[in-house]
């Protein structure tokens, strides 16, 4: 009779281990984002901003150019990279680049963009990076942190 209490005992604690080592596991996997220098956010309706209708000066098509040689440095051997701003003020910039798809290169590059000491980049930065095929499908919308 002492031994089956003694089973069931090593059975909860070996039970409540596993809950524990499944649950860390758990949480550590969902809390890793591939995004190392800025936050992912949502955005309702991105391919509207595809259609706007930003009336450029000539201090932004200086940025437009700055951003566009980072994307060009960071992902050589392909042309065609398109960067337009939806929105751009003092306080805010919303930057959306069509032609870099792969989850790692669009980390790169916004690392690299964030961080480069030419682009005086705004409070609150956001840009949205869409792919280059007929549809300009949406892939993410990533926030400086």
């Amino acid at each position: 009779m002492t031994i089956q209490p003694q089973i069931m005992m090593k059975n909860r604690i070996l039970l409540f281990f596993l809950l524990i080592i499944f649950y860390s596991f758990g949480q550590s996997k969902t809390n890793v984002s591939i995004y190392t220098c800025a936050n992912k956010i949502q955005v309702n309706q991105p391919h509207l901003l595809l259609n706007t209708g930003y009336d450029y000066e000539e201090e932004d098509l200086d940025l437009v150019t700055l951003i566009t040689d980072q994307i060009i440095k960071d992902n050589p051997g392909k042309e065609g990279y398109e960067v337009f701003f939806a929105d751009r003020n003092e306080s805010k910039i919303v930057v959306l680049i069509i032609g870099i798809h792969q989850l790692k290169q669009i980390d790169k590059t916004t690392c690299d963009l964030f961080s480069n000491s030419n682009i005086k980049w705004p409070p609150y930065s956001t840009i949205l990076y869409f792919d280059d095929t007929p549809k300009n499908n949406f892939i993410v919308a990533l926030s400086k942190k």
